[in-house]
């Protein structure tokens, strides 16, 4: 199964999909045939060791919250520097609780 997003669909994701802030994580999504996962981080985030360290936290998240029925494109976007890895684990965890996503 991928779970990467294509530049269509992150172009599509932007332009009809939802919105939804939880703690310092903005999330836009959109109904999908299949769950998938995308980052943006900007340079402002710090280097790139520091980017990639927060892909791969919410990647692993992600991963361990994924269920089989969930349909779901998300794409994560960091709203502070250096957010903890259990702060994280809240926004997506709160993410996936809101309504019936999962």
């Amino acid at each position: 199964m991928k779970f990467s997003i294509s530049s269509k669909d992150f172009k599509n994701i932007f332009a009809k999909g939802q919105s939804l802030k939880t703690g310092d994580l903005l999330f836009k999504y959109i109904e999908s045939t299949s769950p998938q996962i995308g980052f943006v981080v900007s340079r402002k985030y710090g280097n790139a060791i520091q980017r990639n360290k927060f892909k791969r936290r919410c990647r692993e998240i992600f991963y361990e919250k994924i269920k089989q029925g969930m349909k779901l494109q998300v794409v994560i976007i960091p709203k502070d520097k250096n957010i903890d890895y259990s702060e994280i684990k809240k926004s997506i965890n709160s993410f996936l609780g809101e309504s019936s996503r999962v």
